[in-house]
């Protein structure tokens, strides 16, 4: 009976031994893949102005364009690879990584209002490149379609 109960007992603890990493911990959710096949997390508590450029996200980190006003374009990079913003009628929010001197978005959910008198450029947003001040965004062909101010 003893050698019954200990040969269940091992098979029940088996496959949950499997989901240790070398170290015996499990492991967590992976961060996001860089270009090169990295995996390496924005880390830094953005601000809109003091993220260092050395730093994953750095120079995008914060935000961009009026955020008080939700009727102006604006994004939001988080710290934790998410972005947020407004085409100045429609809300938007994805995920971004870093390729070189280009950030690359992933857009998620986004409302689609009817925006009559409203430029919705945003929404073509595919990519941006921060410089300064000065956040250049471009569409999924690669041509410069806006920019966004601190």
């Amino acid at each position: 009976m003893r050698r019954t109960l200990a040969l269940a007992a091992a098979m029940l603890l088996l496959p949950l031994a499997a989901c240790g990493d070398s170290a015996g911990q499990s492991a967590g959710p992976s961060a996001p893949a860089t270009a090169d096949g990295a995996t390496s997390a924005p880390t830094s508590a953005g601000s809109d102005a003091g993220a260092e450029a050395d730093e994953p996200g750095g120079p995008v980190l914060g935000g961009w364009g009026n955020l008080e006003d939700s009727s102006a374009p604006s994004l939001e990079f988080g710290p934790d690879g998410t972005y947020s913003g407004t085409d100045g009628c429609n809300g938007m929010a994805g995920n971004w990584r870093e390729d070189g001197g280009r950030v690359i978005l992933d857009p998620g959910p986004m409302t689609l209002k009817g925006c009559p008198d409203i430029d919705t450029w945003l929404r073509d947003a595919a990519s941006v490149e921060p410089a300064d001040d000065v956040l250049a965004v471009f569409n999924a062909e690669g041509l410069r379609i806006g920019e966004l101010t601190r």
